[in-house]
């Protein structure tokens, strides 16, 4: 892709069109201009370099300076970058903000017909979609009260430390044990992962699979779907193979 190319989607996507694009970059290379001066650089018909001019201004990439004539100045990108990175933050803890306020009407809402018995039933649930399979895999740790298991490879090791090291060690310090067993001996741990679990390998386990408590386990069946089961009969079963395999396996 040719460098003017690359420039011109770069300024498209943070919202200047082709003209707009065009009197940008004039000013950025031109300086201070008049409005000749910069329909000449751009080559953007003089009758229009008025509106783009007003445009810019109003998206904040350009500032007028008065007097006569009337002169025009770039707007330096960094600054236009920090602006936006500053509306997005804003727009994103709006949304945020939204969806809790979603969330308390729902629990209030719903939680009117929610089963109040108090029974505790078990139960086999499949789980598609990676976005899911993390969400459940943090709601099972979030709510773990003594113990965490896992076995994972390491593709399962990164991403377990990038999606969930903060809840892990949030459940440490509820005074949850969590122990991971990987398959590959050559995975390479991540940083600080040794602060929130103790780790161990085996080259003779395979299968991804969690338990918690002894009382629900998530097993993997392909990258993108997985089973979750509730109930002590598999998790007590998935969780005594784990002892088993755990006094048989390497220290990190």
């Amino acid at each position: 892709m040719k460098v003017e190319d690359n420039t011109q989607n770069l300024l498209k996507r943070v919202g200047l069109n082709q003209y707009e694009s065009a009197v940008y970059k004039s000013l950025l290379s031109r300086g201070v201009s008049t409005v000749g001066e910069i329909a000449e650089s751009s080559k953007v018909p003089r009758s229009r370099v008025y509106d783009v001019l007003g445009s810019l201004e109003k998206k904040g990439f350009s500032l007028a300076q008065l007097g006569r004539p009337v002169k025009y100045a770039a707007v330096k990108p960094k600054m236009i970058v920090d602006k936006l990175k500053g509306f997005a933050e804003t727009e994103y803890k709006q949304q945020l903000d939204h969806l809790d306020n979603v969330g308390n009407d729902l629990e209030k809402e719903l939680g009117k017909i929610i089963n109040t018995s108090g029974k505790e039933e078990g139960g086999i649930s499949i789980i598609r979609g990676e976005d899911n399979i993390q969400n459940h895999i943090k709601e099972m740790i979030s709510s773990a009260g003594k113990s965490i298991l896992k076995v994972t490879d390491n593709k399962g090791l990164e991403r377990l430390h990038k999606h969930h090291r903060v809840h892990l060690n949030s459940a440490k310090k509820r005074g949850v044990k969590t122990r991971i067993i990987t398959s590959n001996h050559k995975a390479k741990l991540p940083d600080n992962f040794k602060s929130f679990a103790d780790t161990r390998h085996n080259k003779n386990l395979n299968g991804r699979f969690l338990v918690k408590d002894g009382k629900e386990a998530f097993l993997l069946t392909s990258p993108n779907a997985g089973v979750w089961v509730k109930g002590n009969y598999l998790a007590n079963s998935l969780g005594q193979m784990f002892e088993h395999a755990w006094t048989g396996s390497i220290v990190f």
